[in-house]
C-alpha cells in the first residue's frame, strides 16, 4: 500500500486527506442520526476557538473523547470538512435549508470563513 500523501508534501494541502483517512484520531463526535464522526482533537483545537475550549479549556472534562452534537448531522460534517479544508469545498447545494443548517453550526462554533459563506449563499 502506498503512502496517502502521494507525493504531495504541503500541510494546508494534506489537511483534508489526512481526515478522509481517519487515522490516529482521539475523538469521537455522536451525531443525532445515531451516526459518529471520528476527528483529531489537537487538529481542530488550532483550527477553533471553540473547539480548543472544548477540549483544553478550564471547564473541560480532562479525557473526553465522546461528544454529543445537536446540530444537523450533515452540516456537522460540512463543518469538519472546512475546518480540515482550511477552506468550503465546492459542494452542489440546492436546498437553502442546507445552508441555513451550515450557519447554525458556523454559529456555534464562531467560524467567521463558513458563516460568509453561507451567507454569500443564502443573498443569491
Amino acid at each position: 500500500m502506498g503512502d496517502w500523501r502521494g507525493e504531495e508534501g504541503r500541510l494546508s494541502l494534506l489537511m483534508g486527506k489526512f481526515y478522509q483517512q481517519g487515522q490516529y484520531t482521539d475523538v469521537t463526535f455522536h451525531l443525532k442520526d445515531g451516526s459518529t464522526v471520528e476527528a483529531h482533537k489537537l487538529i481542530l483545537a488550532v483550527s477553533n476557538s471553540v473547539m480548543e475550549a472544548l477540549f483544553y479549556g478550564p471547564m473541560a472534562e480532562s479525557g473526553k473523547t465522546d461528544f454529543t452534537i445537536t446540530a444537523e448531522p450533515v452540516a456537522f460534517r460540512r463543518f469538519l470538512s472546512c475546518i480540515y479544508n482550511s477552506s468550503v469545498p465546492a459542494w452542489d447545494i440546492e436546498d437553502p435549508h442546507e445552508f441555513w443548517d451550515l450557519l447554525e453550526v458556523a454559529d456555534m462554533y464562531i467560524c467567521k470563513f463558513v458563516r460568509e459563506f453561507c451567507l454569500e449563499n443564502l443573498d443569491r
